[in-house]
């Protein structure tokens, strides 16, 4: 997939693929821009999507069920990329009934993780922010999920095994059942 660049497009569309049961995703870092052969310039006849045997795969979009139900396991890392307000409950979004964080979710705002708009730090530096080794299962979230769709970008860059809670603390917030921390 190939977006402008700064993978807001990109990871969502990444996203969605993998739902659908797509075996192969890929990103281009940097977008168009970073395409390093040549581009070819004029009128493209498209071919007929061919037939696809795809099988959904509800693992890529984790649910408020999953993430209450693995609040506790230490296996999962749960990462709230959202802004320390955000986090603390101190400044949240009006639109939200709640305001906090999932509990023993771990806070690193979202531009830590990127050098510049669409690329990721280096690998050992993401790593070394998340304080997790490469290989560790890790489910981003934010307000609305687009932030945490970006950071799933960089998470993945850096080996992890990263997936976007898409509902996000807008869905999270609204279930009175489910724990909140301040």
């Amino acid at each position: 997939l190939v977006d402008r660049g700064d993978g807001v497009g990109a990871m969502p569309a990444a996203q969605m693929a993998e739902l659908a049961g797509h075996p192969s995703v890929a990103i281009l870092l940097g977008g168009i821009a970073a395409w390093q052969g040549a581009l070819d310039e004029g009128t493209v006849e498209l071919e007929p999507v061919r037939d696809a045997a795809l099988e959904p795969n509800p693992r890529a979009l984790p649910t408020r069920h999953e993430l209450a139900d693995r609040l506790d396991d230490g296996e999962l890392t749960i990462l709230d990329v959202r802004t320390g307000d955000e986090y603390s409950g101190r400044r949240g979004n009006k639109c939200d009934p709640r305001q906090g964080h999932l509990p023993g979710a771990r806070h690193l705002e979202l531009g830590l993780l990127f050098a510049g708009p669409g690329t990721p730090e280096s690998p050992e530096r993401i790593r070394d922010l998340v304080g997790r080794p490469e290989g560790a299962e890790v489910v981003a979230y934010c307000h609305s999920g687009s932030r945490s769709a970006l950071a799933t970008l960089a998470l993945r860059y850096a080996g992890y095994d990263a997936r976007n809670y898409a509902g996000s603390w807008h869905e999270w917030s609204r279930h009175p059942e489910l724990p909140l921390e301040r």
